[in-house]
């Protein structure tokens, strides 16, 4: 009775089920204390952006006060010519009439010579009266500074520098490019172009849920997996992948593969599903060579076949 109740067959899948789930969760926890260290990395990361930042915006208030600083000087420099020009006028002026008060107090004993003196005495009078009406009506510039209270205003009402944000998405969720940069790789040293091939990140923790797999780019054949004893899996292929040159793995198991005449990059499941292209070649991309991935920060580095820029894209 109890042998027709009771399969040894089936308590043995029971067990290898339960050693393939313990070896599972296993894997799991291992993750996420490799997660733990991946988000301890990027919170100082997130903390040196900032501090960057700061910085940037030290330099730009300092440029803004120097210029303000130079307007300063500017204006100064004005008043004070219009101001040494005026009291040159003054001078002037004052020297003719002093000259021609002299020239009339040595005419007293000569009537012909006091008259004619007197007239231009008269003209001289005439002339620094309108000078001087001239600079009684005019305005002085005085020269002040204003703080802008509504800059002020605004930086106080700041909560932060930035938003801090946490993405989370599903496992193998398609990424999407937020932007892209070139990285110039050819130093002066160099009298040649670059023919560079691939590229890996320092400080690089890679968290593969797939079981510790092994992947190789097979030009010919796509991309081979094999288990960490070395024994084959499978292969990728399909009819996106057109000679097959670089893969990397992200923290979430997702593999990225370079296709060097299909000119992008596509993105897998560790199972081999195809998730989607990730980079394209209107993305700025010819014949794909390496690919990289930076966890921290969230970018792929891809170096391109006979290029001296290497592609850096930013991607959610």
């Amino acid at each position: 009775m109890l042998h027709t109740l009771f399969n040894l067959s089936d308590s043995q899948q029971t067990q290898d089920h339960l050693k393939q789930m313990m070896v599972s969760l296993t894997t799991l926890d291992e993750n996420k204390d490799a997660l733990l260290k991946a988000l301890n990395t990027a919170k100082k990361e997130a903390i040196k952006l900032i501090e960057t930042f700061q910085n940037a915006l030290h330099a730009v208030l300092r440029k803004a006060a120097e210029s303000s600083k130079q307007e300063v000087e500017e204006a100064y420099n004005n008043l004070e010519k219009e101001i040494m020009q005026e009291k040159q006028s003054l001078t002037k002026t004052n020297d003719v009439l002093q000259d021609t008060d002299k020239k009339l107090d040595k005419t007293v004993a000569n009537r012909a010579q006091r008259f004619v003196r007197t007239i231009i005495a008269k003209k001289s009078i005439k002339a620094a009266e309108q000078i001087k009406q001239k600079m009684d009506d005019k305005k002085d510039g005085i020269l002040m500074f204003k703080p802008n209270k509504s800059l002020i205003k605004s930086i106080k009402s700041l909560q932060g520098v930035g938003n801090v944000q946490i993405i989370k998405k599903k496992k193998h969720d398609l990424y999407k490019l937020r932007g892209s940069k070139d990285i110039n790789m050819k130093v002066t040293d160099d009298s040649k172009d670059c023919d560079c091939c691939d590229c890996c990140i320092t400080k690089h923790i890679t968290i593969n849920e797939s079981g510790n797999k092994m992947l190789v780019a097979d030009w010919n054949n796509g991309l081979v997996c094999f288990d960490a004893e070395g024994s084959y899996l499978t292969t990728v292929n399909d009819n996106a992948l057109r000679n097959v040159y670089g893969a990397c793995v992200d923290n979430r198991g997702n593999i990225f593969v370079t296709s060097v005449n299909s000119h992008n990059v596509i993105q897998y499941t560790e199972d081999g599903n195809k998730i989607g292209v990730v980079v394209k070649q209107t993305d700025g991309i010819n014949c794909p060579m390496s690919v990289c991935y930076h966890q921290v920060l969230n970018r792929l580095f891809v170096i391109k076949f006979k290029s001296n820029v290497l592609k850096m894209y930013e991607i959610e």
